[in-house]
């Protein structure tokens, strides 16, 4: 699949935020008209994708994240009946 195509059949897989980012993205090269170079639509998927990595979260990260989440909400406690009544 060539670079062009690439750029163009991400879009039918985006959705919410992500194709918005992919839609600023495409935006700005279209004005600066990197899409008719021949390195161009390498560059903008590459561009998007290093975007879009950053948002990226592992399995891993994933489950320390929760279990600190877990663990900070049993630092806190729930607030007893009384100071919920007043």
């Amino acid at each position: 699949m060539s670079d062009k195509e690439m750029v163009i059949t991400l879009k039918t897989c985006l959705h919410g935020s992500r194709r918005k980012i992919y839609e600023n993205n495409l935006k700005s090269h279209k004005d600066k008209g990197t899409m008719e170079l021949d390195d161009g639509p390498g560059k903008i998927y590459r561009q998007i994708k290093a975007r879009m990595m950053k948002f990226l979260e592992t399995a891993t990260e994933r489950q320390l994240r929760v279990k600190e989440e877990g663990q900070s909400s049993k630092r806190i406690g729930n607030p007893s009946r009384q100071k919920w009544r007043k």
